[in-house]
């Protein structure tokens, strides 16, 4: 069984928000879109320096309109190792967490996990005398809801969109990564 390459890549409409939030587009794959009046074409990914300027009377696909293809391990280039959320000091540190779960569900697959999470806890004994309280007081804060996907570039992609669009990190930051 191969790897299939638009699996090893971010979805094309992660792409295409990414674009929108100002991600510098450098990739090594790029997403091509069919031309307008082309309908029997699905959208592929290319070798960022395999493309031709040269092929647009024969290729059906719109080579004006290239949208970066990110690989997990560029989105992880990308993705800081902890954030400040600036907010309830001494609490507002996160770091950067990934994980791969197994889940049944109908069948058998992997799904990877990225998030932030806080290791700071605040303590009072009147939390340390419950359970409940005392288990939720040693877990860590998580920075937003956990996305899972089972492939690692879409799910790197969604923490990156979810970080800019909070304002946890700044595209200028993201984009002085991306050097």
């Amino acid at each position: 069984m191969g790897l299939i390459l638009q699996d090893q890549v971010c979805s094309l409409e992660l792409a295409h928000k990414l674009l929108t939030l100002r991600v510098k587009q450098e990739s090594y794959f790029v997403w091509l879109e069919p031309k307008k009046d082309s309908d029997n074409f699905n959208p592929v990914v290319k070798v960022w320096g395999s493309l031709s300027p040269f092929d647009t009377q024969a290729n059906p696909y719109n080579l004006s309109s290239l949208v970066s293809a990110f690989t997990a391990s560029e989105l992880m280039k990308l993705l800081p190792d902890r954030v400040d959320t600036n907010k309830n000091h001494p609490f507002n540190f996160f770091r950067f967490i990934m994980e791969r779960h197994l889940v049944v569900e109908g069948e058998v697959k992997h799904v990877f996990n990225i998030n932030y999470a806080s290791d700071t806890i605040k303590y009072s004994r009147e939390l340390m005398e419950d359970e409940v309280q005392y288990h939720a007081l040693f877990s860590p804060r998580l920075i937003k809801p956990s996305i899972y996907d089972e492939n690692l570039a879409n799910c790197a992609s969604r923490v990156l969109i979810y970080l800019i669009e909070n304002n946890l990190v700044s595209v200028e930051e993201i984009n002085l990564r991306n050097d």
